[in-house]
């Protein structure tokens, strides 16, 4: 259904708190800016001028094209200044004042990036900017300050190495949504410029004060400070502050995971209201100090070892050495590294996390979540089976990787694909179940809506939700048209997604044309399935949809609560 030209847009209702469930369901999806010469007030306006938006401190035009004519994108708006390289992301001066009206039509610089893996280990990383902190905003056209809409704040993925927001562009899910609601997609930093940790304890030398000179998991304080920008703004692109959805794929999810953890160490802020966890990366949590020999690799590589200086002089030195340099080096480590732990991941800081997310999470505050899976969503594997494992979670004991073996050997995983098949439902597919676990602990009402895509690869929970968009070497993109039948899979899918946003409910509404199956109530021991082939049990616009009801993988939960129980050893 595509929304029509219209000066003004419904609001859409909210559904009684008190009667409200806990939404907790395995589902996989998902510029340089040039001033006019305009002047305008500064007072923020009440209505869109055209494509124009007025923030008070900035007024931005955005694009209004003939692809999708009822959407309006503001691509590049700034939500901090521009970082300070390994420190604390800065607010705007978001003083009222008269300013120019500037451009938002294109897509700003995307952060710098690292080798993408999956291309081999030819590929080189590098490319883009370390002024990135930006938001591109994607509304119904005819929008009002009043409007009122659900938003979606999407995180995009990409090992928290890599990724570009223009690889995820949510015109077309706008334009097409019988829902209307607002999407806001955010650029963090990635890699080493977003989550470098050195060897000191923490709370001192280098992780000292309010304003430390290393500042542990940027990447995740950038994502914290655009969703308070949102928090902020939201209202005058159309979009309901109280009504925000944080949703990321992979290590989007894993963004997504931490941003419910710190929601459970402060239940006093809300940025959002509901979550949607896509193929969820569930990567070793470690302590600084694990990074050790990972920070001595990258500063005896770029000149500034610190073997001879402390390790505010080697981070010192760091801040000066070309950003192109910088990722280089970080991704020949990777290169020559299999462990997990050879990747700038997020760790313990003492502050936004105090302990491992797992053990933190089962006691989150009530928030609808919706969190899944890809069929077959894996990890790189090899042989043999315990080394592997135990590289990417080094705190397990010799009885734990028996324990492990010995299930998968029962479930007849052949000793060739046990690593990869393992460490997908550790990395990736038990995040439903531990999510799950975690909502009844709480005490509250759990509602668990199983989904999964039937299509086996893990980036399918995002591509498609669009154009079959993929980001590739140094954040370039490729479009490809979807056929028919993913056409149909992704209008049940943005239909149902929407619908969450809105009412915390993925109820969709049947014509005489369109009927979808209605989700499974907990405990019914059955799950939803989008299948991209066709052959569901509904149908979109009177042709076959993609989806169905059929009963959980009892042997993958089971599993699953194996892995669950080692949480703690996992450090996850």
């Amino acid at each position: 259904m595509m929304l029509g030209n219209r000066n003004a847009l419904p609001k859409t209702s909210e559904p009684n708190t008190n009667e409200r469930p806990f939404i907790i369901s395995a589902l996989t999806t998902l510029f340089v800016a040039a001033l006019s010469t305009n002047t305008v007030a500064a007072s923020p306006t009440h209505t869109t001028t055209n494509t124009i938006i007025n923030l008070g401190h900035a007024s931005y035009r955005g694009l209004l094209n003939e692809t999708v004519p009822n959407v309006i994108s503001w691509l590049g708006i700034p939500y901090a200044q521009p970082p300070r390289r390994f420190r604390a992301p800065l607010p705007l001066d978001e003083t009222p004042r008269a300013h120019n009206i500037t451009d938002a039509q294109q897509f700003p610089p995307f952060c710098i990036q690292g080798y993408s893996s999956w291309l081999g280990p030819n590929d080189t990383g590098g490319a883009g900017s370390e002024n990135c902190l930006y938001v591109n905003v994607y509304a119904p056209k005819g929008i009002t300050n009043t409007s009122s809409l659900p938003v979606v704040a999407y995180i995009h993925g990409g090992g928290y190495f890599a990724g570009n927001p223009r690889s995820w562009p949510f015109d077309n899910w706008v334009q097409r949504s019988p829902t209307p609601f607002v999407a806001v997609s955010i650029y963090y930093r990635l890699s080493i410029f977003g989550f470098l940790s050195a060897p000191e304890e923490l709370g001192k030398g280098v992780y000292e004060g309010k304003d430390p000179e290393l500042l542990l998991n940027a990447g995740i304080h950038d994502q914290r400070l655009a969703l308070q920008f949102i928090q902020r703004h939201i209202r005058s692109f159309g979009g309901d502050p109280d009504r925000v959805t944080i949703m990321g794929q992979s290590a989007g999810a894993g963004g997504v995971g931490l941003h419910l953890t710190t929601r459970s160490a402060n239940q006093a802020e809300r940025l959002f209201r509901r979550a949607v966890v896509q193929s969820w990366y569930r990567s070793s949590f470690a302590l600084p100090a694990a990074r050790k020999k990972q920070w001595e690799a990258v500063t005896n590589s770029v000149g500034c070892s610190s073997n001879s200086s402390t390790v505010a002089h080697a981070l010192e030195c760091l801040r000066k050495v070309d950003p192109v340099k910088l990722m280089q080096a970080s991704d020949d480590g990777r290169k020559q590294h299999s462990e997990s732990l050879w990747s700038w991941l997020p760790v313990i800081d003492g502050t936004l996390f105090k302990g491992n997310p797992a053990s933190i999470l089962r006691a989150v505050p009530g928030v609808d979540i919706i969190v899944g899976h890809t069929t077959a969503d894996s990890a790189s594997g090899g042989t043999p089976f315990e080394a592997v494992v135990n590289a990417t979670y080094p705190g397990l004991t010799s009885t734990d990787l028996e324990t492990l073996r010995a299930m998968y050997i029962k479930a007849g995983i052949t000793e060739e694909s046990m690593a990869s098949f393992g460490l997908g439902e550790a990395v990736f597919r038990c995040g439903q179940t531990c999510t799950g676990l975690g909502r009844t602990h709480t005490g509250g009402t759990s509602l668990i809506l199983p989904i999964l895509y039937r299509p086996d690869i893990h980036q399918i929970t995002t591509s498609y939700m669009k154009e079959q968009g993929e980001t590739l070497s140094n954040g370039t993109t490729e479009f490809h048209a979807l056929t028919p039948a993913q056409r149909g899979l992704s209008d049940e899918a943005v239909a149902y997604f929407t619908s969450f946003y809105a009412t915390a409910d993925p109820k969709v509404a049947n014509t005489p044309a369109t009927t979808h199956p209605m989700w499974p109530a907990h405990p019914s021991g059955k799950r939803i399935v989008f299948r991209a082939e066709g052959g569901g049990t509904g149908k979109i616009q009177g042709k076959p949809g993609g989806s169905f009801i059929e009963n959980l993988d009892t042997g993958e939960v089971e599993r699953c609560k194996v892995w669950n129980s080692m949480v703690d050893k996992l450090e996850i």
